[in-house]
């Protein structure tokens, strides 16, 4: 490449060269090709500085961008640490105000269980030993002692076999306690799923937790199928249960009131048959949206109910709509019940897949179909039911004109038509 020096060396020789010849014809040449060269070099060496002025910007902002990611990934990564802190933070919080302080029931549990199994193994020695010497000596002192080590004996076990228990009962509650996490309720299932023991054992493990206050405000429903562990928890349960009894009593008397009205129809048997079978699916319905939770399902739900009470209360009240129940009775509602029992079954479920979550919501929207198939029918049976009135009214209309005890609209339609001739 040629450098500033060799052009200047080669133009101070070309115009030597012209000045010792005197001949400058050529000089122009060899000067315009000098500066050509010249020219060229600095272009390149231009060309070249862009360059490495452009790779080191590109270095420069790869740097820049790898500097900023590795401050979001770090920033990204203090939060989910904050986050986690918090999370621990508020279940220590739960954990205080839930649960009893394991850590002094278990040193109570151990000193009596070690004690007891000192007690006892020291005592029971000494009475085994006393045997031949109280079978030898036969006086009051002897049976005396004996009788003493036999009741430290006797107590040390006593000791051993609480400790034992309350140790083990400890263990048990840890199950339990992790089970629940931040719950404020939990089916008894699980907690005999995951302890492994049968819920008498279950139910007996939480009594006991209750009154020695490691569950602070735990409480077990009537049933014993629910622990609820908070006293909210416990509220909205009594007030469920203070609905649910009052509703069942709304229904003792509904059907009091129906079985009158059907004594009074003289309904027959079959149809009977038809309308009981169809309570029976109300209170199926009942009964799974008082076992599902969520507002919105249960919404969805209690329209349904409503309009299949409304149905059932218009048949019974007009019986001749009943043979028309077929399809109802036959497949719409016990559909309906499957359903209810499918989304209960996959709403049970620990863990919340995408497909479960899936299922479930094609189960809402399918129960919304049904509820809108439900009014259909309903307006159906009053449509008909109107019917039935408009034919009895226009009959006995029609009737009563005849005896002459009202003008026939007919004929005063006829002497309206005479009036305006």
């Amino acid at each position: 490449m040629a450098t500033s020096k060799n052009i200047g060396d080669q133009i101070r020789d070309a115009i030597q060269e012209a000045i010792d010849r005197q001949d400058y014809s050529n000089l122009q040449n060899v000067v315009g090709q000098s500066i050509g060269s010249a020219t060229e070099a600095i272009g390149e060496g231009l060309r070249q500085a862009a360059q490495a002025a452009q790779v080191a910007q590109e270095k420069a902002n790869r740097q820049a961008a790898s500097r900023t990611a590795a401050f979001q990934r770090e920033r990204e990564m203090r939060r989910q640490q904050e986050q986690v802190l918090q999370q621990q933070v508020r279940e220590q919080s739960i954990v205080s105000a839930r649960f009893g302080n394991e850590k002094k029931e278990k040193i109570i549990a151990w000193v009596l269980a070690i004690v007891g199994g000192f007690v006892l193994g020291t005592y029971g020695i000494c009475t085994l030993v006393a045997i031949p010497f109280l079978i030898a000596s036969l006086d009051a002192a002897g049976i005396a002692a004996f009788i003493l080590l036999a009741a430290l004996t006797a107590g040390g076990g006593a000791m051993l076999r609480i400790g034992v228990k309350k140790i083990g009962l400890l263990k048990r509650f840890r199950i339990y306690r992790n089970v629940l996490g931040s719950k404020e309720f939990c089916r008894m299932e699980e907690l005999c799923r995951q302890s492994g023991l049968p819920q008498e054992s279950v139910v007996a493990d939480l009594r006991k937790l209750i009154v020695k206050g490691m569950l602070k405000h735990g409480h077990i429903d009537d049933e014993c199928k629910y622990l609820m562990v908070t006293d909210e928890a416990y509220s909205h349960y009594r007030t469920q249960l203070n609905t649910l009894h009052q509703r069942q009593q709304q229904q003792r008397l509904e059907q009091q009131r129906t079985a009158q009205r059907r004594d009074d129809l003289n309904m027959s048997p079959q149809a009977r048959a038809i309308l009981d079978k169809g309570q029976a699916f109300i209170r199926q319905i009942r009964k799974s949206n008082e076992a599902i939770p969520g507002a919105e399902i249960s919404a969805k739900i209690d329209q349904i109910e409503s309009v299949v009470r409304s149905i059932f209360d218009r048949a019974e009240e007009n019986p001749q709509v009943i043979p028309e129940l077929d399809r109802l009775m036959d497949y719409y509602l016990p559909t309906t019940v499957k359903l209810l029992d499918a989304y209960e079954d996959l709403d049970r479920q620990p863990v919340q897949s995408a497909n479960i979550v899936k299922s479930k919501q094609e189960i809402e929207q399918t129960l919304d179909t049904l509820s809108v198939a439900f009014t259909k029918l309903l307006d159906s049976i009053f449509a008909e039911v109107a019917w039935d009135v408009s034919t009895d009214v226009s009959v006995l209309h029609a009737v009563l004109a005849q005896e002459g005890l009202v003008d026939n609209p007919f004929e005063k339609k006829q002497k309206g038509v005479e009036l305006q001739f």
